[in-house]
């Protein structure tokens, strides 16, 4: 059966226009994205408002608050369509970023130069990041939301401590501290149950708990081999011992605060 067409119209018989599927998602989309908060009388909290957005200066917070996460987000929630995104090749210097929406959702952040990680996981004996993943909606309800970092690394058996790690970045918050670091088969007993439930490979994974959640910048997490040092332990790899990521990996939230407050109270001011 074919769908409404979108804006509503008429056909060249004079019927009301209809489409087909790919087309009517993309109309669904559409009227998410770009309809304002209020501007349904009957559902004030539909529309994702981002025309409001187009002269705001360039920022980490306008970033984040046009993320394909906040806007699948947005998609989902008004539309009933499931987003899967996925990104491509890194851009040089940058992290790349896998997102995941089925299940659990999952945002990867891998190192910058995957070569040099392909090199190293077929003929090297250093140690490596291979990418790291923000814990959130999806740990433990006791466990603090965006404070648990999984640090994938190429090979088990390392001996790290809160002294080797070092988070550096931000810009509304700008000091993170670690509270403890682990690896994910050796958990210390304030750890969450279930923290690790979805981790795959328990010994090659680093767990780090921080004392703060961050702002919406970047950040850049660092082995190091000691907290007065800015060298890699021995072993470690002294390009790939250190990731770019965020901590903001769900950008629904945010987004929301970046909407105008809307209530049933709220009645539009009447100018004649």
């Amino acid at each position: 059966m074919p769908d409404l067409d979108f804006p509503y119209h008429f056909s060249g018989l004079g019927r009301t226009a209809t489409t087909d599927r790919d087309d009517h998602i993309r109309d669904l989309i559409q009227q998410v994205l770009f309809t304002a908060p209020g501007e349904r009388v009957m559902r004030p909290d539909f529309g994702a408002g981002l025309l409001s957005l187009v002269f705001e200066p360039n920022s980490t917070t306008l970033a984040a608050a046009t993320s394909d996460d906040a806007c699948c987000g947005r998609c989902e929630e008004h539309a009933a369509l499931r987003v899967d995104v996925t990104y491509g090749a890194a851009r040089p210097h940058d992290a790349q970023r896998e997102l995941h929406r089925s299940g659990r959702r999952a945002v990867k952040f891998h190192c910058c130069d995957l070569r040099r990680l392909d090199v190293l996981r077929l003929s090297g004996t250093a140690n490596a990041i291979d990418f790291l993943e923000v814990l959130d909606k999806g740990g433990p309800p006791a466990a603090p939301r965006q404070q648990t970092l999984f640090v994938r690394l190429l090979r088990p058996g390392f001996a790290l401590t809160p002294d080797n790690i070092r988070i550096t970045g931000g810009e509304r918050i700008t000091r993170i501290g670690i509270v403890w670091c682990a690896p994910a088969n050796a958990l210390p007993p304030q750890a969450e149950p279930g923290l690790v439930a979805t981790v795959d490979d328990l010994a090659r994974t680093l767990v780090v708990r921080t004392d703060s959640s961050g702002d919406f910048s970047t950040y850049t997490l660092s082995i190091v081999a000691s907290s007065g040092s800015s060298n890699p332990p021995a072993g470690f790899d002294p390009r790939l011992s250190s990731i770019d990521f965020s901590f903001k990996v769900e950008g629904l939230g945010h987004l929301r605060l970046q909407l105008p407050a809307w209530s049933a109270d709220r009645r539009p001011e009447a100018r004649y």
